[in-house]
């Protein structure tokens, strides 16, 4: 918890949790988007989202959003109570930087 993440879906789910962790949550950015999940993936595209990742603007935010959401999961579980999947997307209500619950239901559904 509290990682940024380099979103590369293939299968599966992993579109709508690609689309989670950069859209919704902002903890995470796409190193191949989904459409061009047949293209081969050079060293050099994992080698620009990483250096995206780790020195723009963009990834200086992206990296403060994922230590933010960490910390919330971390303090929601303080009082020794388990943490379930609403109380995940309550963490998206946080003012400017998360959507809304309706939102983020939307989108996963």
């Amino acid at each position: 918890m509290g990682v940024p993440i380099a979103a590369w879906p293939m299968h599966s789910d992993q579109p709508r949790n690609c689309l989670l962790v950069t859209q919704i949550l902002k903890v995470g950015l796409v190193v191949r988007e989904w459409e061009h999940w047949e293209e081969l993936v050079t060293s050099s595209t994992i080698e620009k989202a990483l250096r995206r990742l780790m020195t723009s603007k963009e990834g200086n935010d992206i990296r403060k959003n994922a230590v933010e959401l960490g910390n919330a999961i971390r303090r929601s579980m303080d009082d020794g109570g388990l943490l379930a999947w609403s109380s995940i997307l309550s963490l998206l209500v946080l003012p400017d930087k998360f959507i809304s619950q309706n939102e983020a239901y939307n989108v996963l559904s």
